[in-house]
């Protein structure tokens, strides 16, 4: 394995941590849009209830960064998650006592929805194989 490629997925790896870089950021506030981080800190600072819904690890994390910098309760939040995605995060959100709602989609109209959301978004069958294999 080359330095160079280490190298490169280390500062792929930072780029994705810091939301996109500085760049994506103010290119969103120039579109007058918040980053991920800025919607987390408004949602839980403006006294919601809101609902954490992600299988993203960075997103979870970024929300409980918050929650612990502000000593929010855990009752003022909750994470919301899809049945058996990342089980082994469930499990341990739910073991550090945070409030976790699993989403099972069902009747006839399952098999469309889950076929949509993955047309939405072709990585999505990646993460989607990828975690279920994880779990």
């Amino acid at each position: 394995m080359s330095t160079r490629w280490l190298e490169e997925v280390r500062r792929r790896h930072a780029r994705a941590e810091a939301g996109g870089g500085e760049e994506r950021r103010k290119r969103q506030h120039a579109e007058g849009k918040l980053s991920v981080r800025e919607r987390i800190d408004l949602l839980l600072d403006e006294g919601t209830c809101p609902a954490i819904a992600s299988h993203d690890e960075n997103i979870i994390r970024e929300a409980l960064r918050h929650v612990r910098e502000q000593k929010l309760p855990p009752d003022r939040f909750e994470f919301q998650m899809l049945y058996g995605i990342r089980r082994d995060l469930q499990r341990r959100l739910v073991a550090d006592g945070y409030r976790l709602r699993l989403y099972v989609p069902y009747g006839d109209a399952w098999y469309p929805y889950f076929m949509r959301r993955l047309a939405e978004r072709p990585a999505n069958v990646v993460f989607l194989v990828k975690n279920l294999l994880k779990s």
